[in-house]
């Protein structure tokens, strides 16, 4: 298997860090705000909106968001829990 490596170069002020913790995301997104946020199960962030406010839960504070061209598979399951640390700003 062979795959073809691509060298990116960005500066400082294009790097987001992630908080080591949910609960240091400190994040207060009301419903409609739009932030990118990492897709459970893959390492990806995607385009998503707030559905509701932060609650703590199972492992941390959550996010319930709708991802951008997310076909659910049940009517019913529109949004998805992302913990908060991966919910960043759509900047």
């Amino acid at each position: 298997v062979f795959f073809l490596a691509r060298l990116y170069k960005v500066t400082r002020g294009q790097i987001r860090v992630l908080p080591k913790t949910s609960s240091a995301a400190k994040l207060d997104l009301p419903k409609g705000t739009r932030v990118i946020a990492l897709y459970p199960d893959t390492t990806v962030f995607y385009p998503a909106t707030v559905e509701q406010s932060a609650l703590e839960g199972p492992g941390g504070v959550k996010y319930s968001l709708e991802f951008d061209d997310e076909e659910p598979e049940e009517p019913d399951e529109i949004c998805t829990w992302v913990l908060a640390r991966y919910v960043l700003t759509a900047s």
